[in-house]
């Protein structure tokens, strides 16, 4: 059975950064979710600048009703 850690190790993040930002960006995204709701992940965007699309690695939005 699988236990669910609530940390990552210095070591597994310098691998998982080393490799891809994947890991990092998912354990964010799962924390804003919970917190925020609305969370998208490599979300792109056209540059105004230069017209060529980026990406977001995250991207979260709240809204409060005034």
């Amino acid at each position: 059975m699988s236990e669910k850690r609530e940390k990552i190790s210095r070591s597994e993040i310098r691998d998982a950064l080393l490799r891809s930002g994947y890991l990092l960006e998912s354990r964010i995204e799962s924390r804003l979710r919970e917190h925020w709701g609305y969370v998208e992940t490599n979300a792109s965007y056209q540059d105004p600048e230069t017209g060529k699309s980026r990406e977001f690695d995250v991207y979260s939005i709240d809204a409060v009703k005034a």
